[in-house]
């Protein structure tokens, strides 16, 4: 396990690149199968990891992250909120939010961000499909411009959508916009690009786009 960083400059060039940074060490690579699957910036620039088969959340400051090393782990967020984290993001108010092993989708407000977390999150919400059956675990989430948060439930291949009133507090939410992705698609992925438009990625290699036009109704 390693976390790699590419230059801004080497981005726009084709062919091998190879990367500018490589982050190791024991807090990332302690030899647990999955390990560190997913990251996130906050906004100074600190970057968080989730480490799958530890149930942790880690932030690695931006000093720490500048050049290729070992970093140590400036906080860690775990305990029974906190399971298998495949996904984390975080809203236009700083909160941190992540979903793993579990139903819930998870919120720790940004400021507890600063210290160890060990207990509860401030809010778990679960989402719901008819028939009051669970969507299941967010394999990958994004936040839009209007402060939705978009997840990727990849055990029934739903891409739900959670406006800031749905995660107000900690409840079961059936979103009102949820897309249902193709049998074949198998949800790895998604990322909103700067027109509002939502991408996609499984994996049996295919990549998708729903146009910003086509995402205020379920379908």
């Amino acid at each position: 396990n390693r976390i790699v960083g590419y230059a801004n400059a080497d981005l726009a060039a084709g062919g091998s690149v190879a990367p500018a940074i490589v982050l190791t060490g024991p807090a990332i690579d302690d030899g647990s199968v999955p390990g560190v699957r997913e990251l996130a910036f906050d906004d100074a620039g600190n970057l968080w990891a989730g480490h799958i088969a530890r149930d942790r959340v880690m932030r690695f400051n931006a000093a720490a992250i500048a050049a290729s090393g070992e970093p140590v782990p400036s906080v860690t967020i775990q305990g029974t909120s906190v399971s298998a984290p495949e996904a984390l993001a975080f809203d236009n108010a700083g909160n941190l939010w992540v979903s793993g092993g579990g139903d819930a989708i998870v919120m720790f407000a940004a400021g507890r961000l600063g210290a160890d977390v060990t207990t509860a999150a401030d809010v778990a919400i679960r989402g719901m499909r008819p028939g009051a059956a669970p969507l299941g675990a967010a394999a990958a989430m994004a936040f839009d411009a209007a402060n939705n948060l978009w997840a990727a439930h990849f055990a029934t291949g739903i891409v739900a959508r959670y406006t800031p009133a749905d995660r107000a507090a900690s409840a079961d939410v059936m979103p009102a916009v949820r897309l249902t992705t193709p049998v074949d698609v198998v949800l790895v992925d998604i990322a909103i690009d700067e027109a509002g438009g939502l991408w996609f990625t499984g994996a049996v290699n295919r990549v998708g786009r729903v146009p910003p036009t086509e995402l205020g109704v379920s379908g």
